[in-house]
């Protein structure tokens, strides 16, 4: 079936593109990211692009990262399994170099992204946001995104953008309405991982959403999707498209 029409950005609105190239970058708001004050990031890996673009253009932004499995010991796994790809061809060593890179990131991690090796809980979510106003969260924690959405519901009024990836969104549906319609953010932009499997109905399972309290419309261009900022988050597959109802 199609998408329910609730997941579609009723206007055109202007948008950037913070982080890397393919998986990793997401669209949001200049607006949004000017005027935040807090960012708070579910989930880094070995890539925190994003949070670095955003501290680019919003020098005084605090920010606050949690990963649970994001540690030195987990960036030497990754280099090593990076060099092993390497030498079998199946990874390009550009990456293997930035893999090495990032071994020596860890300290910058956790000073300038205070960033906690932990799983998040409603006490988590509860501390960050009981003092604080105008925050941005960033969300990609692979499926556990759905455990925290009502914490975020109940503290919709001290949030100013979300950018969240949903995953396995054909058993969550509900979910992801309930959010939509009770947080009163503005959809601002959809976008299919074509890294996902395919539903029977050939639509992609996870999807990239922002959401923004107070986005900026852009009348000069009408809503296309794909945006043109917009990439594939796998470069060697093809793009999924995404039908409305």
């Amino acid at each position: 079936m199609p998408l329910p029409n609730i997941y579609k950005p009723k206007f055109n609105y202007k948008l950037i593109r913070l982080g890397k190239k393919y998986d990793g970058g997401y669209l949001v708001g200049l607006k949004s990211v000017l005027n935040s004050k807090y960012l708070i990031s579910f989930g880094i890996s070995d890539d925190w692009t994003f949070e670095n673009d955003f501290i680019k253009i919003n020098s005084d932004i605090n920010v606050y990262s949690f990963d649970d499995t994001l540690d030195l010991k987990w960036l030497i796994n990754r280099f090593l399994k990076n060099l092993k790809r390497v030498f079998f061809f199946e990874e390009k060593p550009r990456n293997l170099i930035n893999s090495f890179i990032n071994l020596f990131k860890i300290k910058y991690l956790k000073k300038r992204l205070k960033l906690k090796k932990k799983i998040i809980t409603y006490d988590d979510i509860s501390q960050i946001c009981k003092d604080k106003k105008n925050i941005f969260f960033k969300i990609d924690i692979e499926g556990s995104e759905y455990r925290i959405l009502n914490e975020l519901i109940e503290f919709k009024d001290k949030i100013i953008g979300v950018v969240i990836e949903f995953h396995d969104i054909d058993l969550h549906k509900d979910k992801i309405i309930n959010f939509i319609e009770k947080t009163n953010l503005n959809v601002t932009h959809i976008h299919p991982n074509n890294n996902s499997i395919l539903d029977n109905f050939n639509n992609p399972t996870t999807i990239e959403m922002t959401f923004e309290k107070s986005p900026e419309i852009d009348n000069n261009f009408e809503l296309i999707l794909p945006h043109k900022l917009d990439q594939k988050c796998n470069p060697k597959l093809n793009d999924c498209k995404i039908y409305f109802e």
